[in-house]
């Protein structure tokens, strides 16, 4: 049994590459112009082309990455087959969010932290690979774990409880999705493939979704997937505009695959296919390697956020005075929009990290919903808190309860 799972990067990070696993580059086509998190630098350009294979070569859609997102990996697995060397099963990962194929551990993880991770379930749960030894990252990834995790299925996918359904967050996110984007998708999908509705429905309306676009199928549904979600998507192009949308907007065809990869996956069960859910590693130093400084300038800043971050560093300097022994806990965000990136801004010009971020407009930008954002402060020990005004005291109210142990210093934007 062949696997081959793509990962996708657009920037450096820790590479991960197996004879199952292999690192590709998306958007090579288009690298020179900024992604959604800005310019690339020379030393992450430089990176990616000497240790990953590109999206642009073949058949390819590199040159929408900056539209699709990692459907562009997606794209070139579909329609280059041989270059991965005709595998038995095509899967899709990313250089921050992976599957976690040793259970063993999971399990162990969680139980460690089990004492306070209340709100967590197992198909929710996401670890920071900072949590993990060399020795645990190896095994994560060890081929004979991955085939006995995927041998029994016909797909695998990861599982993830959300706020919101997926149609709701086309409803009221207007900072991240249009909703006529959606209501065309759903005419698309309908027009061509009306045999998928009631899944599609489905996928819609639940708050159990199939999420960031990863999963592991056998070829031949995978072809399947690709045909149905391509096919919807380039259908999709025709019907709506590209202009006047922020650099959010603009990655409409990522969002809706999405949900078009959920409503195969939906069918695919109802067919009596074999679905295997499997948890997510995510990694959470948000900080590093994003070329904020470029996206924006000091005039960009409002006074809110200034006044915030000095805050952040007066206290962090505080600290080291009283104690040089002793290190602040992480810094974490509650915000909303532009404002997590622009406060991201003003603190890696200080060389602060940030440890995660929940954007209230978009739910799982940065990889967290607000599930998982609790779990990161659980863990964090001391923190600072940093919430816009209009959630400020609905977060406390949503958190105190759940943070014994903490000490946690609320800043209001």
């Amino acid at each position: 049994m062949k696997i081959k799972i793509v990962t996708a990067y657009h920037k450096k990070a820790l590479l991960l590459k197996t004879d199952i696993i292999t690192p590709i580059h998306v958007g090579r086509a288009v690298m020179a112009t900024p992604s959604k998190d800005g310019n690339l630098k020379d030393s992450d350009r430089d990176w990616l082309l000497e240790n990953l294979i590109g999206d642009d070569t073949g058949d390819n859609i590199s040159e929408k990455n900056r539209n699709y997102s990692e459907l562009t990996a997606i794209y070139f697995a579909w329609k280059n087959q041989e270059k991965l060397d005709n595998p038995d099963y095509i899967g899709l990962m990313h250089y921050r969010r992976q599957f976690c194929f040793d259970e063993v551990l999971f399990k162990k993880i969680l139980s460690e932290h089990g004492n306070k991770l209340k709100d967590i379930s197992p198909l929710n749960f996401i670890q920071s690979f900072k949590d993990f030894t060399k020795e645990e990252i190896d095994c994560l990834f060890d081929g004979s774990k991955i085939e006995s995790s995927v041998c029994d299925a016909d797909i695998v996918a990861p599982y993830i409880r959300s706020d919101l359904s997926q149609y709701d967050k086309f409803s009221v996110r207007s900072d991240l999705f249009k909703k006529t984007d959606i209501d065309e998708a759903i005419k698309a999908s309908d027009l061509i493939y009306p045999e998928y509705k009631k899944a599609l429905n489905k996928a819609l309306t639940t708050n159990d979704n199939y999420l960031f676009n990863m999963f592991i199928m056998k070829r031949e549904l995978f072809n399947e997937c690709c045909g149905y979600v391509f096919d919807v998507l380039f259908e999709l192009e025709k019907r709506i505009s590209l202009s006047y949308r922020n650099s959010n907007q603009l990655r409409v065809f990522g969002y809706i695959s999405e949900i078009l990869i959920a409503a195969f996956i939906e069918k695919a069960k109802a067919d009596g296919r074999i679905v295997k859910h499997l948890p997510l590693i995510y990694e959470t130093e948000l900080s590093e390697g994003m070329d904020y400084l470029s996206k924006f300038k000091d005039s960009d800043i409002p006074d809110c956020i200034n006044n915030a971050c000095k805050k952040v560093f007066n206290i962090i300097s505080g600290v080291k005075e009283r104690n040089s022994d002793r290190s602040l806990g992480d810094i974490h965000i509650y915000a909303a929009g532009e404002l997590c990136e622009k406060m991201l801004y003003v603190l890696s010009k200080q060389d602060i990290k940030v440890k995660s971020i929940f954007d209230r407009n978009e739910g799982t930008r940065f990889g967290f919903n607000i599930v998982n954002f609790r779990a990161e402060l659980v863990r964090s020990g001391d923190v600072i808190l940093i919430a816009s005004q209009a959630y400020g005291n609905e977060i406390k109210q949503d958190l105190c309860s759940k943070l014994d142990g903490c000490d946690v210093t609320f800043i209001t934007l």
